[in-house]
């Protein structure tokens, strides 16, 4: 009916059940997701290249009026804002150019702060 219940003390008191797992069992199991992982990327990738494909030819035609235009117009090439606008630009990077300006209205700030403290002091 039932494997028989084994009650004897053995030395090394970190063992497991060996029936219920097994080491084969395992690497199975981590072979058959490297597999499974290997095919679904293959198919992914083979799936971006059709879409790829498809959005490259159902995209407009360039302006004939437009000059040196790269083949691949998804890419932006280096330099690019700098060379295809002429000066005056707005703000290019808003967090760096206002730094300056924070600054100085923190430590106007913290200055005011220690002037009331001092008003305070001389008060009392």
């Amino acid at each position: 009916m039932s494997d028989p219940v084994k009650h004897a003390s053995t030395p090394s008191h970190g063992s497991y059940e060996r029936q219920d797992i097994s080491a084969r069992g395992i690497f199975y199991f981590f072979a058959g997701l490297l597999a499974a992982t290997l095919v679904i990327s293959f198919l992914l990738l083979g799936l971006y290249k059709i879409l790829d494909k498809r959005f490259e030819t159902h995209q407009p035609p360039v302006n004939p009026l437009a000059v040196n235009v790269p083949q691949d117009t998804r890419k932006v090439p280096p330099q690019y804002p700098e060379t295809a606008f002429p000066d005056p630009r707005l703000e290019t990077d808003e967090r760096t150019q206002l730094n300056s300006i924070r600054i100085a209205e923190e430590q106007k700030a913290q200055r005011n702060q220690a002037a009331k403290k001092e008003k305070k002091g001389k008060k009392q």
